[in-house]
């Protein structure tokens, strides 16, 4: 058994047919996932919100995974995660493959039966609690962006005036 790491896709596409058939041969409850739309150059928006409707018109659990886009869509507003690149994922998930030693494995395994009874969890039912949580989470991650940029300035400021901090 291995630790769970990105499990990157490539949408070649922008049309919602060939994204549709992509998207229903990927299994988004052993990894977490990783769309990338780079390769679309402007018609990354149309990509994007294609994908949007996938997770719309086919409510898939994508518990306890999350699932990413690799792109630049600056004015995409939607649910799914988007970075510019790579380094911008969550670190976690970022791990080379290794072997485990046997103490690591029984643990996996005890993570691996929690995760498959998580599955069968009906999600609808906390769907609610969890955006919930997801949008405060996104709040905090947005004020935190505008406190380093507004640190950056403050900092620029005082330098510019002779003074610092």
């Amino acid at each position: 058994m291995s630790l769970p790491s990105y499990k990157a896709y490539n949408v070649n596409s922008h049309d919602k047919r060939m994204i549709y058939a992509q998207l229903k041969q990927v299994d988004f409850h052993t990894n977490p996932i990783v769309l990338i739309v780079n390769s679309l150059k402007d018609l990354q928006g149309e990509a994007m919100n294609n994908i949007d409707s996938f997770f719309h018109d086919n409510p898939i659990d994508i518990f306890p995974y999350s699932v990413y886009v690799i792109g630049d869509c600056p004015h995409y507003t939607g649910k799914i995660f988007v970075v510019k690149d790579k380094i911008n994922l969550p670190k976690f998930f970022n791990r080379k493959p290794k072997t485990l030693n046997p103490k690591e494995n029984n643990v996996l395994k005890k993570l691996h039966l929690k995760k498959e009874h998580f599955n069968h969890i009906n999600a609808h039912d906390y769907l609610p609690i969890i955006n919930a949580y997801a949008s405060g989470q996104k709040n905090i991650s947005q004020l935190q962006i505008e406190e380093e940029y507004l640190t950056k300035i403050s900092k620029d400021l005082e330098e510019h005036n002779g003074k610092k901090i």
